[in-house]
């Protein structure tokens, strides 16, 4: 079992509080018991190493020598701090750290109710360490995750354990968390009521060596090459429901950084050196695997998501269209937002694929190269989109099976309603356009020669057209 230090014994006592500490003993300083000093002499029963030593303030006003030269004393003693019940004013440079027991009076016996106290505390650990070591056992010896010893741990002490990575790893302790870290970057961080302090350093020796453990079995069996690139292509793939474990568990044992930023992408007539070319600047690549019509990547953006690295994917974006290359970019996303992320660029690659937008290269926020489309992405499965679209078209999809009737609508809006950029665009004589349109008018029944019309009807005719999740996630080919 862990040591009691002073530090632990003020956490748990509220009517204690430290007035001096050289050297921030009371942090490492192991205390014993707390035994008074007395007017006559021996003023000091013997001592073992470790004891408290109260002042009373009794006591303190018939000593025959100064309180800071009989505090000096205790210093060399050994003794581990010393308790006042007043405050002594200036100490000087003595090495020994000063308690002032604050609800004290001249008739409490606060000897005992401090040793009450260190006897609470010590059987709250004892009970605590059991409970702890009955929790992990098991679960240790059957190698089990870190994440599982964590939450068997928390489960079984009135405090919170997690394991934390990246930049907020470290960090000075506080009143109600404590740091045990591991190596540079990883540490875990045990968080709760500022008197379960000394719990919760039990609970970071205890938990330190097999927590340690479990990180090292998981890398050992993490997926490398195409296993993991497999594995980060269903990160993104698998809608939220079907996750059985936290993204952030998945990310961490696949060696992402889960305090890092993702943007994901899909991308054809490349290959993943081209992903690191064009956004190596920005951060780390990741293969994410491929499907039956597009490959993955997620990039790991090192450090906060500035306007230079925004400038700097706008760059990638158009190196990479100019190349020729088929890339879709999501928006940027913390570890829990991965599966969104694979929702994303498949919606805007299923998009350039389906001939919606021509954008070769184009991001979901990419107001200019989607349009509307980007604000249609959040109502893609909704039946509002749906009832929207069945309502404005009319009879127009039941008669129009091909499609020819629905793409020369939509071109001959985008044309701002010029029959002959239409026909041009159509490949069609400006008499068969014509005899479409009436068609078509007829079918919804609204003037679309009329401007006032056009936008309903272009946002009716867009919302029709949406890919769908399944549509837009083919089977997995590794």
């Amino acid at each position: 079992m862990a040591d009691v230090t002073l530090a632990d014994l003020i956490a748990w006592e509220s009517s204690l509080r430290l007035v001096h500490d050289p050297a921030d003993q009371a942090e490492t300083t192991p205390v014993a018991w707390v035994v008074s000093a007395r007017a006559a002499m021996p003023m000091l029963p013997p001592l073992r190493g470790g004891e408290i030593v109260l002042v009373p303030e009794r006591v303190a006003a018939v000593l025959t020598e100064p309180l800071p030269q009989v505090l000096a004393s205790l210093a060399s003693a050994g003794v581990a701090a010393a308790i006042l019940t007043a405050d002594p004013g200036p100490v000087g440079s003595i090495r020994l750290p000063i308690v002032i027991a604050n609800d004290a009076d001249a008739s409490g016996d606060v000897e005992s109710l401090l040793n009450r106290s260190l006897t609470e505390l010590r059987g709250e650990l004892y009970r605590s360490g059991t409970d702890l070591g009955r929790a992990i056992a098991p679960l240790a010896a059957t190698g089990s995750r870190a994440d599982a010893l964590l939450a068997a741990a928390s489960a079984s002490m009135p405090i919170e354990i997690t394991l934390v990575e990246g930049r907020e790893s470290g960090g000075p302790a506080t009143a109600t968390r404590r740091i045990r870290t591991l190596r540079p970057g990883l540490a875990i961080h045990a968080t709760g009521d500022p008197r379960m302090r000394a719990l919760a350093e039990l609970a970071l020796e205890t938990l330190a060596e097999p927590v340690q453990d479990a990180i090292r079995r998981d890398e050992d069996a993490r997926p490398r090459g195409a296993q993991r690139a497999v594995a980060l292509h269903r990160l993104l793939a698998s809608p939220d429901s079907e996750s059985r474990e936290p993204s952030e568990v998945l990310g961490r044992r696949l060696g992402l950084n889960v305090e890092a930023t993702y943007v994901a992408a899909a991308f054809c007539n490349a290959d993943i050196r081209d992903m690191e070319s064009a956004f190596g600047r920005i951060g780390a690549i990741h293969d994410a695997g491929s499907d039956a019509l597009r490959s993955y990547a997620l990039i790991e953006v090192h450090g906060p998501m500035t306007i230079a690295v925004h400038q700097a994917i706008a760059a990638a974006i158009d190196r990479l269209a100019a190349l020729g290359c088929g890339l879709a970019l999501s928006k940027p996303h913390g570890i829990d937002g991965l599966a969104e992320a694979g929702r994303e660029v498949r919606y805007v690659s299923s998009l350039q694929q389906g001939g919606q937008i021509t954008a070769r290269a184009a991001a979901i926020m990419d107001v200019r190269r989607l349009g509307a489309y980007s604000l249609l992405y959040t109502l893609r499965q909704s039946r509002e989109a749906a009832a929207y679209a069945m309502a404005v078209l009319g009879d127009l999809p039941a008669h129009d099976r091909k499609g020819e009737l629905r793409r020369t609508l939509r071109v001959f809006l985008e044309s701002g309603g010029a029959h002959g950029e239409a026909a041009d665009r159509l490949g069609i004589h400006r008499n068969t356009l014509a005899y479409r349109l009436r068609r078509i008018a007829a079918l919804v029944g609204v003037d679309i020669a009329n401007p006032v019309n056009w936008l309903t009807l272009h946002l009716a005719l867009l919302a029709s057209t949406l890919p769908d999740e399944a549509s837009a996630n083919p089977a997995r080919s590794g």
